[in-house]
């Protein structure tokens, strides 16, 4: 029995082409070696490139469990902004790191696709 094969919507396209995109950036990400990252954050205020101290982590939000899942939420829970404390200058700051953009852009792709998902319906 041969089945016929629909074309697939041009959003469909976009959609496995991000999610391709950011798996590929996610695994070059999370294989950098911890000193890679480190040496990444700069303090804002003196602009030395030391070791931060985490202050505080936000913590994960109730209704964004409720909404979108344990996945969704812990990917909203890695992309809020942390509370860091330099250690050359020992000024407080809130930093994004690539990781919390990173954590950003795959919700929005899960999204894309589960978009894709409904329409394709």
């Amino acid at each position: 029995m041969v089945i016929e094969k629909e074309p697939l919507h041009p959003l469909a396209h976009v959609a496995f082409a991000s999610f391709a995109i950011v798996s590929a950036i996610t695994a070059f990400y999370l294989f950098r070696s911890r000193a890679a990252w480190e040496a990444s954050m700069a303090c804002p205020a003196c602009g030395q490139r030391s070791t931060p101290c985490i202050l505080a982590q936000p913590r994960p939000s109730l209704v964004a469990l409720l909404a979108g899942g344990i996945v969704l939420t812990v990917l909203i829970h890695q992309s809020q902004k942390r509370r860091y404390r330099c250690a050359a200058c020992s000024a407080e700051s809130s930093l994004r790191t690539f990781g919390s953009w990173l954590a950003i852009v795959w919700c929005l792709v899960i999204t894309l696709l589960a978009i894709v998902g409904l329409c394709s319906e």
